[in-house]
């Protein structure tokens, strides 16, 4: 190199130094990930939701070095949404959330500490988790059209248990009821499903509409519960004898915790893209797919990124309406 180019080009450093700028070098954006990546998930270790991130981050963590899973509960999920609203864009704050925590949960509260599309940027879908309508063995029903009918026959006798307001069991009943005539249904608030469920098992409770779980299509075999039918498109492996709403005879009846990978918005574009990849080839992996089913998880890749951003559009448009039209607040 002549000794003028190299006087130059110390200039140039010498010149970015009195400005404040880091060397060109330096500039050049670093390979991610260079540093751990950590997932929120917004409720308490051993639950539904820790349960899939764990899973899903232990199958992603060859391809993005070390991954850390961060349990942030309180405030009905919305101590962690939040605290990944606030992360910083750079893709090493990631975020497990739903339809619960970015749709239903945010129309029907007074005051949502965050805004679940204004910060929010989906990256993938992860897996759904479909929903079943099911009642106490004692009661005399053994189809959903029984159900309905009872309903419709004994107004206010049926007591209905869910997970709070906003929550997906809750979203589930009321589509039921706009689909049926609004039958009239004594909703009866819990902190946890099981206890619901174990309620139901008593004969404390009529119906709850919880999802879908390996063990609640083990105590239906057992008839200590009665599941009357899915939630899903089409019948579930987990329950291939309890046939779908819409078999039942309730069109349009298809409702499902939908599990999506968010970033908080500004994340790069090259980064999403990269976290897409990856979301893909785990939910695309045969073995990866056996072991959410094990679990009592749908595996639901919605496509790319804009496939992903259209799903969410689409479960916002349609649930949005259905949460307003309640009258309930979470305060």
């Amino acid at each position: 190199m002549r000794r003028r180019d190299l006087l130059a080009g110390g200039s140039v450093v010498a010149f970015a130094s009195l400005l404040g700028m880091p060397p060109i070098a330096a500039q050049a954006q670093e390979k991610y990930p260079s540093r751990p990546v950590r997932l929120i998930v917004p409720t308490p270790a051993g639950g539904v939701y820790d349960l899939l991130g764990r899973l899903f981050m232990d199958r992603i963590g060859p391809s993005l070095g070390t991954v850390v899973v961060e349990n942030r509960a309180g405030g009905n999920a919305t101590v962690g949404v939040t605290a990944a609203a606030m992360s910083a864009p750079d893709g090493y704050t990631l975020l497990l959330g739903s339809n619960s925590t970015h749709i239903f949960q945010p129309a029907m509260m007074s005051a949502p500490p965050y805004d679940p599309v204004r910060q929010f940027t989906p990256i993938s879908t992860l897996s759904a988790s479909w929903a079943c309508v099911a009642v106490s063995p004692g009661l005399p029903i053994r189809s959903l059209g029984e159900l309905i009918d009872y309903a419709k026959e004994n107004p206010g006798k049926l007591t209905f248990g869910m997970r709070g307001v906003g929550d997906v069991s809750h979203m589930t009943a009321e589509l039921l009821k706009q689909l049926t005539g609004n039958i009239s249904l004594q909703s009866i608030p819990y902190s946890a499903m099981a206890q619901a469920v174990r309620d139901l098992m008593t004969g404390d409770l009529s119906m709850t509409v919880p999802l879908l779980t390996r063990n609640l299509a083990e105590l239906h075999a057992a008839g200590k519960i009665r599941l009357l039918a899915v939630t899903a498109p089409k019948r579930l492996s987990i329950a291939p004898d309890i046939p779908t709403a819409i078999e039942a005879g309730v069109p349009n009846m298809t409702a499902a915790e939908f599990f999506y990978l968010f970033a908080p918005s500004g994340t790069p574009a090259s980064i999403l893209q990269q976290l897409n990849d990856i979301a893909r080839a785990a939910l695309t992996d045969h073995e990866f797919q056996k072991k959410l089913l094990a679990a009592g998880f749908d595996p639901v890749f919605a496509g790319g990124l804009d496939e992903t951003r259209a799903l969410f559009g689409v479960e916002r448009a349609r649930w949005l309406p259905i949460a307003e039209a309640t009258g309930m607040k979470i305060n």
